[in-house]
């Protein structure tokens, strides 16, 4: 649910409250399937599927949920074309489905978010007009990130981020190599981070970025269509680049998407052709079917895996406009369903922005639209969000966010 503070202009590319995408759940897209475009699936129960209302997209090859609102954004396979939705369960539908950009390859691949928020696709034939581009999430204005002009050969087949840090990390499909990019995104400024060239086949389909106590520096893990050799997912080291071969029991099938659930531990996983399986697994390799597929490809797959038993706050952008203009300020407290939830400025005064009831997604937002704050004051303002399980008198407070960055 979201609350928003209106100051001139109209709110664009906001989502209004609904039936949202259960915490825990998994969304999978699908190819060459026009009757299952979209699935929902809650761990132990069967798959619900989401037909499309009015929508030209019907051949999903790339998906994320927002990190903020109840908002999920697409992209095809057939047309560059990005576009973001609303997207209401149990109502069984996808609504308010809209074209935010085209970008020159006819598929896009993968996608990712900024520092900002902002969404990342990357897709596309390096030596021809792929590459990978940032979309600004509240004005749909386009900017290349990575390009023909890189040097870099093969497709761009897949994407993630590391949210802490903001660096967005790409793998290419023909060369096996892992490249990221970090903050301010200078065009054709990706650093090699490592390849999976010899250990397993080179045609990266997934990548998805982890962060765990035990793991504090975060770690990769990259799939690929490799189901002969049973080496479908490795694990890279993002800061030395070193793979290791992560087997799967039973073996692995051609694996062509891949996510983390930061809260349970384990891995997401969708199968391309003959097994068509949608999976979870532990991250050494004991994996179970969920579902099959009856027809298809399954090509993306996300997880809704906003912890109950926190409050985290989260702030776009991270850095305000330089030079100075309006912009949407953005806010969201995630954390447990129905509890009650607030976020508030602490320093250097308190104010309380917003009070509300935390989603079924696990999201409750504030947004400000024309705001204006220069540049030049790093961390000037604290922010704190909170929620409270109403029936047993359970507060949980976020860690708090210096903002901006700039």
């Amino acid at each position: 649910m979201f609350r928003t503070l209106c100051l001139g202009s109209p709110l664009v590319l906001i989502a209004a409250a609904g039936a949202q995408i259960p915490v825990g759940a998994a969304v999978v897209t699908t190819i060459s399937d026009p009757t299952n475009p979209i699935m929902i699936i809650e761990r132990g129960t069967p798959p619900t599927i989401l037909p499309f209302t009015g929508s030209v997209l019907d051949e999903i090859n790339a998906f994320r949920i927002d990190p903020i609102a109840n908002l999920v954004w697409m992209a095809g396979i057939n047309d560059g074309s990005v576009r973001i939705a609303q997207m209401l369960y149990p109502a069984r539908s996808v609504i308010n489905d809209g074209l935010v950009a085209m970008l020159p390859p006819d598929s896009l691949a993968g996608i990712a978010f900024d520092i900002d928020g902002n969404p990342v696709f990357g897709g596309g034939s390096l030596s021809d007009n792929g590459g990978v581009w940032r979309v600004h999430r509240q004005t749909g204005a386009v900017r290349a990130l990575v390009d023909n002009a890189s040097g870099l050969v093969g497709d761009v087949n897949a994407l993630c981020e590391d949210s802490e840090t903001g660096t967005i990390y790409f793998g290419v499909h023909g060369s096996g190599n892992v490249y990221r990019i970090s903050p301010p995104y200078a065009l054709n400024s990706q650093v090699l981070v490592g390849t999976i060239a010899g250990v397993a086949s080179q045609q990266i389909s997934g990548l998805a970025f982890v962060r765990t106590a035990a793991v504090p520096q975060g770690q990769l893990y990259v799939s690929s269509f490799a189901a002969s050799r049973n080496a479908s997912i490795v694990q890279m080291n993002p800061m030395s680049g070193a793979v290791t071969v992560i087997p799967g029991t039973p073996p692995w099938f051609d694996v062509n998407a891949i996510e983390f659930d930061s809260v349970q531990g384990d891995l997401w996983l969708a199968s391309t052709f003959a097994a068509r399986a949608i999976a979870l697994a532990t991250p050494s390799g004991s994996n179970t079917m969920l579902h099959q597929l009856t027809s298809g490809i399954a090509t993306a797959i996300d997880v809704n895996d906003v912890d109950p038993n926190k409050a985290v706050l989260r702030i776009f952008p991270r850095n305000v406009p330089v030079p100075t203009a309006p912009f949407r300020f953005e806010a969201a407290v995630l954390g447990n369903p129905g509890d009650l939830a607030a976020i508030a400025v602490v320093v250097p005064a308190q104010a309380v922005l917003a009070v509300g009831t935390v989603g079924p997604d696990g999201r409750f937002g504030f947004t400000a639209q024309d705001l204006v704050f220069p540049a030049g004051s790093p961390g000037s303002l604290i922010l704190v969000g909170g929620t409270v399980d109403t029936t047993r008198m359970i507060a949980k407070f976020s860690d708090p966010v210096t903002w901006p960055l700039n």
